[in-house]
């Protein structure tokens, strides 16, 4: 499957959905805990990378991406094609909870803490100001499109 090939950090690769582009870069093995229950089992490494999206005459946005803890287990620090469409499919699912309002956020999320809530809601907000900035869509356009990246990457 080509999609499973390993792409050349770095390598712009066209995602196939709405002209988008992203390519990543490798930034090493880091430790990064989502919470507590992560950090006391000591499964807090994960391999780090830059995604960068290009939208076609509009500019790029790059995020921060964190590989699996079993990635790191197994030294991986590269990206398929696959994982590539993953991790902007993943991506724009953070900007589509920073478009919701916060009640909205912690209703469709479930969380039952607030400062969590709120510290990862706000990183969902930066998300999607990044993205508007170069893809400027309407929320409309923004699920079509993500409905697309899970039929290919999801």
């Amino acid at each position: 499957m080509a999609d499973a090939q390993i792409i050349e950090e770095g390598r712009k690769v066209a995602l196939g959905v709405a002209g988008l582009k992203a390519s990543y870069e490798f930034m090493g093995m880091e430790e990064h805990s989502w919470d507590n229950e992560v950090a006391r089992y000591g499964m807090d490494m994960h391999p780090h990378y830059k995604i960068t999206v290009y939208a076609p005459r509009k500019g790029k946005a790059t995020f921060d991406f964190w590989g699996s803890y079993h990635d790191y287990q197994q030294g991986k620090n590269w990206l398929s094609k696959y994982d590539l469409g993953s991790a902007v499919y993943m991506i724009i699912g953070d900007s589509l909870a920073g478009m919701m309002s916060f009640d909205e956020f912690v209703d469709e999320y479930g969380y039952d803490e607030p400062k969590s809530a709120y510290r990862i809601w706000q990183a969902c907000k930066k998300t999607y100001a990044k993205l508007k900035k170069i893809l400027n869509w309407s929320a409309d356009n923004y699920y079509d499109f993500i409905n697309e990246l899970q039929e290919k990457y999801g």
